[in-house]
């Protein structure tokens, strides 16, 4: 599948395919960086892709600052085995967050 924005002029397409599809590839010597976008479904994107999400790879996902349980967040430390980091800009980091207070600032 691919996908364009028809709203942005000169857009290109981008060729996607879903997280059950990748783990039919030969990612054995792959590192990846996923960037997971989803509009408020990232936590079914992440159970969706939970074997992909067992290979060496990195998730990058947004915690909004409207949600006040940082569900997607709390999600990762509970459900998964990834680690959870957040740019801490006192710091002039990333940090590594065993829990989610650092994201109440």
């Amino acid at each position: 599948m691919t996908i364009a924005d028809p709203h942005v002029e000169g857009g290109e397409a981008v060729a996607m395919i879903s997280l059950d599809d990748m783990d039919r590839m030969d990612l054995s010597t792959k590192r990846l960086v996923l960037k997971l976008d989803v509009e408020g479904t990232e936590i079914a994107g992440m159970i969706g892709g939970a074997r992909l999400l067992k290979t060496d790879c990195r998730v990058i996902c947004e915690d909004h600052g409207n949600d006040p349980l940082h569900t997607v967040s709390t999600h990762i430390l509970n459900h998964t085995d990834l680690q959870l980091f957040c740019y801490d800009p006192d710091a002039g980091r990333y940090i590594h967050l065993k829990n989610t207070s650092p994201l109440d600032r």
